[in-house]
């Protein structure tokens, strides 16, 4: 009870707890930082192999980084503004640049 207003649970709380929350809760945090980062998950970038991860933009980019041929999926990607849109394009580029260049 919150106040004066009894709070009913949703749909998923009532039911059994060890099925588990349908809105997962590791698709909402950033999983590509080192330690425990409390900024949102709005994007999600995969590798040469298929793998995907999410995380927050500025993990995103450090992500990018280091991985040779990784990717933006734009399609899951949401709520970033104009200047994390254009990081992630640059260091997507060269990324895709990396894999052009053979040693």
């Amino acid at each position: 009870m919150i106040g004066a207003y009894r709070v009913k649970a949703t749909r998923w709380q009532a039911a059994d707890p060890s099925q588990g929350n349908p809105m997962d809760a590791s698709r909402f945090t950033c999983t590509l930082a080192p330690a425990a980062c409390s900024s949102y998950a709005r994007v999600t970038i995969a590798d040469a192999q298929g793998e995907t991860a999410r995380a927050c933009p500025r993990h995103a980019v450090a992500a990018l980084s280091g991985i040779t041929a990784a990717s933006v999926i734009w399609a899951d990607t949401r709520g970033i503004n104009d200047h994390e849109r254009t990081a992630l394009q640059l260091a997507e580029e060269r990324t895709q640049l990396a894999r052009t260049v053979a040693p």
